[in-house]
C-alpha cells in the first residue's frame, strides 16, 4: 500500500485495503493513512474523505491521528473544498490534536483559493499566536493568493486611482506588499526563505509563486538604500533569476513577465529585457544608484498609488525607446 501511495496508484491502494479484510487481516491506522494519502496525492478528495469517515465509524483502534487529518485536509484543499478543510481543522482540535504548520498551511490555502478572506486572516493570526512558522504557502496567501482570484476594478473608475499590473488598484497592491514584506523578512530571519545567491546583487526566484517572487524583489529594492556606496551592485545592477519556463505547463514563462511588468509598469524602473534562451534580467545600475542616493524606497508617490513624477516617467519612456531602437 505504501508503494501505491508513492506511485499515485490510489485505486490499487484501496483494492489492497479491502483485500486485507478478505484475508483476515485487520487494517490499522497506518494502513488507512497510507491509502488516504494515496487518494490525496491523486486529487481524489471524495475517496479520502470517505475513508476518513469509515475510520471514525469503525472506531476502536482506528481513531484518526494527526497524520490522518493532515492528509484528508490536504486532499480537501486540492479539491477546493474549504468548508470541509475548516470543519476538519476544528474537529481535529476538538479531539485534542494540535494542528501543525503544515495543516495550517493547507487550510489557509483552501480558504484563500475559495476567497474566504476572513478565515485566511484568522488562521494567519492564529499561527502567530501559537508561534508556528510560516512558509511560502502562507506567505503567498497573506499577500493575495493566486492572481486568478483577484477581482479587477473597472479601469475607468477615477475613484480607484492608478491600476497595478495585477489588476487591482496600485495603492491596494502596494499595501499588500508592505504587509507581506514583514512576513518575508521574518521568514528570511528564521531560515524559511533565502532567495539570495549573492546578497544584494543576485536573487533567485525559482520555485516561488508569482506573489512571493514579487515580494522578494520588493524586499530587495527596499534594502538598496542601506547598501554600502561601494557595493558592486551599483556597477553591475541587480540580477534577477526567474527561470526559462522549463518547469511550467507548456513551457510558458510565468514569474519573469509578472515581475518584469511590476518593475517597469508599476514601479517605473528601467530593467533589461529577458532575452530568448536566458532565465534572468537586471535592474540597471543607474536606477539602483538613484534609489541609494534618495535614501528611501519605495517612494511616497508609489505607496500612494499615484503616477510617477515627470522625471521618473521620462526615464521609463527613454528606456522603452532605447530598447525598441536596439531591437
Amino acid at each position: 500500500i505504501s508503494v501505491c501511495e508513492s506511485c499515485g496508484e490510489w485505486q490499487l491502494a484501496i483494492h489492497l485495503l479491502r483485500s486485507m479484510e478478505q484475508y483476515g487481516i485487520e487494517p490499522d491506522v497506518i494502513s488507512y493513512n497510507a491509502v488516504i494519502s494515496a487518494c490525496e496525492n491523486a486529487g481524489e478528495w471524495q475517496y479520502a474523505l470517505s475513508l476518513f469517515q469509515e475510520m471514525k465509524q469503525k472506531g476502536g483502534s482506528l481513531t484518526p491521528d494527526e497524520y490522518t487529518y493532515s492528509s484528508v485536509i490536504s486532499a480537501c484543499e486540492k479539491g477546493r473544498q474549504w468548508e470541509w478543510a475548516v470543519n476538519l481543522f476544528k474537529e481535529m482540535e476538538a479531539q485534542g490534536l494540535q494542528p501543525s504548520s503544515v495543516i495550517f498551511n493547507s487550510v489557509v490555502l483552501a480558504c484563500r483559493n475559495c476567497g474566504q478572506e476572513e478565515w485566511v486572516q484568522y488562521l494567519l493570526a492564529e499561527m502567530d499566536r501559537r508561534g508556528l512558522a510560516k512558509d511560502k504557502i502562507t506567505l503567498s496567501a497573506a499577500i493575495g493568493g493566486p492572481a486568478q482570484h483577484v477581482e479587477a476594478a473597472p479601469r475607468d473608475s477615477k475613484s480607484q486611482g492608478r491600476m497595478a499590473t495585477s489588476g487591482e488598484p496600485l495603492k491596494v497592491f502596494m499595501a499588500k506588499l508592505v504587509g507581506a514584506a514583514e512576513l518575508f523578512s521574518e521568514a528570511m530571519s528564521e531560515g524559511v526563505l533565502n532567495p539570495w545567491i549573492r546578497e544584494g546583487r543576485l536573487i533567485d526566484l525559482h520555485g516561488m509563486s508569482q506573489e512571493v517572487a514579487k515580494v522578494a524583489v520588493y524586499v530587495a529594492l527596499k534594502g538598496v538604500p542601506n547598501l554600502s556606496p561601494d557595493d558592486r551592485v551599483f556597477e553591475w545592477g541587480l540580477k534577477i533569476i526567474v527561470g526559462r519556463g522549463l518547469h511550467s505547463e507548456d513551457g510558458e514563462l510565468i514569474i519573469g513577465p509578472a515581475v518584469h511588468n511590476m518593475l517597469t509598469q508599476d514601479f517605473g524602473l528601467r530593467v533589461t529585457n529577458q532575452k530568448d534562451g536566458t532565465g534572468d534580467f537586471r535592474i540597471v545600475r543607474q536606477e539602483l544608484r538613484r534609489i541609494h542616493q534618495e535614501g528611501v524606497w519605495p517612494p511616497q508617490w508609489l505607496v500612494n498609488g499615484e503616477h510617477p513624477p515627470q522625471s521618473a516617467s521620462s526615464r521609463t519612456r527613454r528606456s522603452s525607446v532605447s530598447r525598441k531602437a536596439s531591437g
